[in-house]
């Protein structure tokens, strides 16, 4: 074969090339074009401080897990080596109080941007989209999959897949429900991997699936909403 694909944690100087594939993926969201991630040298910097923070500050409370998660590719003939595909994963691997559940990951905040008017903008085009994961998941353990991309020029090789196995493989070692919002595209390919359509979520005016992968031993009240409202 010509290639082949490893998946592991990202480390802090990947972060450049992670925005490289990352920020074009997502900068026509209106939370990316209010919060200045957009695809620039300036945008993908600034992204790279953000996400790299949250990194950070996630991996401190919840060090159980790698939080952001990279599939080399390997040119098998000349040794080069590519970061092809890259993912954010929140693992919660224990109860949290309501504090904690309703303090979200830093980058996706908006703290960081100077004009309050912005700044609230980019928080209401969230503020459904973060809602509906208290909604459903409150102070449980649970794994969320952000921020997901692939560089096109690697595509259809399965980066994303790899990182998506990963990203399962720790929910299911843990015994943890895994959560994700998929486009309309992509939800027959999570399907496929056990995530089922539980409810639907705006973001920004685009409608988003909501998608659970539940553990085995869950019963039908078990896979009720954590919360009746938030």
């Amino acid at each position: 074969m010509a290639y082949s694909l490893r998946v592991e944690p990202a480390r802090d100087e990947d972060f450049p090339r992670m925005m490289e594939i990352l920020v074009p993926a997502f900068q026509a969201f209106s939370f990316n074009q209010l919060t200045g991630e957009i695809d620039t040298v300036e945008g993908r910097a600034a992204a790279a401080e953000h996400h790299l923070r949250t990194k950070h500050e996630h991996e401190e409370k919840y060090p159980s897990c790698a939080f952001s998660i990279k599939c080399v590719h390997i040119n098998n003939k000349t040794g080069e080596e590519t970061i092809i595909s890259s993912v954010h994963c929140g693992i919660y691997d224990r109860e949290r109080t309501e504090a904690e559940y309703k303090t979200h990951a830093y980058f996706l905040t908006a703290d960081w941007v100077e004009d309050k008017e912005i700044r609230q903008q980019a928080k209401d085009s969230l503020e459904a989209l973060l809602d509906a994961r208290v909604k459903w998941m409150g102070g449980r353990p649970y794994g969320v999959l952000m921020w997901m991309a692939t560089d096109p020029v690697f595509g259809r090789l399965g980066g994303a897949t790899k990182c998506v196995q990963w990203f399962i493989d720790r929910c299911s070692e843990l015994n943890i429900p895994a959560y994700l919002e998929a486009s309309d595209a992509g939800a027959p390919v999570y399907q496929k991997l056990g995530f089922e359509i539980v409810d639907y979520v705006d973001c920004g005016g685009v409608t988003l699936p909501i998608m659970i992968r539940w553990p085995k031993n869950y019963s039908e009240d078990d896979k009720k909403p954590a919360l009746a409202s938030t």
